[in-house]
């Protein structure tokens, strides 16, 4: 049973709610027990009934059994005792005391009785009608709440964090640190983007500067310091569709000819694995079973550059973590660069791809110094390492092996995300295509020219 709705909602008659009555505090019903009730506290059902609702503008005036219709009336008498006269050097003041939606006080102090009234009338409607913002922790700049935001995300990567950090420090807090929070307007939020626009940001790299702002402004929302988010119906441009390039056979065959040999068994294990780079990095000799059939290679770990060195971690998901069957001649490759590495499977926790020199293979030089002048030398143009995994999806739908092994094979959680993002179209299953209509169409008689008049 869900958070009951308002049979009658008059603010000058009683409403009628279904709930249950505990020594004059109202509580709703629901399938895993009390909940919280929209003028009351948050509690639980071993607190003491007296700091289960705090709610001084709201009395039950019938009560019938449990779980039945109650009537309850807005007490105007709970209203008054909230504004307290007091007395001082400078005159009568009259000071307001409420409660926020979490139980704690708050409090403003007006110098007329009438001013005390309206502030009083007008917090309560907008706790009432769940409108309420909290003006005292408004008043913190943005610059704050953003480090706030960045510590509160424990579960994040390591990775993720400090592009995080890196997105505010260069493009949003040079901008917005020391605004007040409730001073920030959409229209400043569309200058901002606007000025990354100038600035010749790609699309995407702009729509991931604008989640970061979401998911700030979100937090400020769920802590009642703001009523909605300026960051709303942002003109961004649209982002061009990713171009994808899975490799042909003769591709391939020029990209491993023309690749330094040292690295040789690491190109062919990407393409015909289709692991990710941050997998392929973070494999171990461990990880390769060559001596067992089936042989097979563990993926379950992944390693990341970060600020400062690698940073070992586990995939996103489970379906990340995976056993694929390995052939003859993969295996053979990966033992033969065992041997060139002078290493053996005893070596169970070194990784299993290095560079000449031993280390973890750098991306960035990897990159650089042998991916990029490979692709120059087999004349293969705007290749990116992950479209080496794109090449396996592709050859994989091509060769019509089922969606899920290629899901699992692939890692994804998703095969939509297999089959949408990475796999693509090939000239050999457009002509099967053709050619399956026309099969399909052979018997249909020929169509005779009209001769027009």
């Amino acid at each position: 049973m869900s958070l009951a709705t308002p049979i009658k909602r008059n603010l000058n008659r009683p409403i009628f709610y279904k709930t249950h009555q505990i020594k004059g505090f109202i509580i709703w019903p629901c399938e895993q027990g009390i909940q919280k009730h929209p003028y009351s506290n948050i509690f639980s059902k071993k607190r003491s009934v007296k700091k289960v609702a705090r709610a001084p503008n709201i009395i039950a005036i019938r009560v019938q059994k449990s779980g039945t219709k109650h009537q309850i009336h807005r007490s105007q008498k709970g209203s008054k005792m909230s504004i307290h006269e007091t007395k001082t050097k400078t005159g009568t003041k009259y000071q307001v005391k409420l409660r926020k939606p979490d139980g704690k006080q708050y409090s403003k102090t007006f110098p007329t009785k009438t001013q005390a009234k309206n502030f009083q009338t007008s917090e309560l409607n907008a706790l009432n009608t769940g409108t309420w913002i909290d003006n005292q922790g408004s008043s913190i700049t943005f610059g704050l709440l953003a480090k706030q935001w960045l510590k509160q995300n424990t579960d994040k990567r390591i990775r993720t964090l400090q592009r995080d950090q890196g997105i505010l420090n260069k493009h949003i807090l040079p901008t917005l640190k020391n605004h007040k929070l409730k001073t920030i307007k959409k229209t400043d939020i569309q200058t901002l983007v606007n000025n990354w626009i100038d600035s010749e940001l790609k699309p995407r790299t702009i729509k991931r500067h604008l989640a970061v702002l979401k998911a700030i402004f979100q937090k400020a929302i769920d802590e009642d310091l703001l009523n909605k988010s300026p960051v709303r119906a942002i003109k961004v441009p649209k982002a061009a569709p990713v171009e994808h390039h899975p490799l042909t056979e003769h591709e391939v065959v020029r990209l491993l000819d023309a690749v330094d040999h040292f690295y040789r068994p690491l190109i062919y294990i990407a393409i015909t694995t289709g692991v990710r780079w941050s997998e392929l990095a973070g494999l171990q000799i461990g990880d390769a079973n060559l001596m067992k059939q089936p042989k097979t290679l563990n993926v379950e770990r992944g390693l990341h550059q970060v600020n400062k060195g690698f940073v070992i971690e586990k995939p996103k998901s489970d379906a990340g973590n995976r056993r694929i069957m390995l052939s003859d001649q993969q295996a053979e490759l990966i033992a033969m660069h065992l041997r060139v590495t002078k290493r053996t499977m005893a070596n169970r926790s070194e990784p299993l791809f290095v560079s000449p020199n031993g280390h973890e293979i750098n991306y960035s030089n990897f990159r650089n110094r042998v991916f990029i002048p490979a692709c120059k030398k087999a004349n293969i143009s705007n290749l990116r390492i992950h479209d080496l995994r794109r090449t396996t999806a592709t050859v994989l739908v091509g060769a019509q092996v089922d969606a899920k092994t290629i899901q699992e094979m692939m890692g994804h959680s998703d095969i939509r995300t297999t089959l949408n993002l990475y796999a693509s179209a090939t000239p050999q299953g457009r002509k099967k295509a053709s050619a399956a209509m026309d099969e399909f169409m052979k018997d249909q008689k020929p169509f005779s020219e009209v001769e027009s008049n």
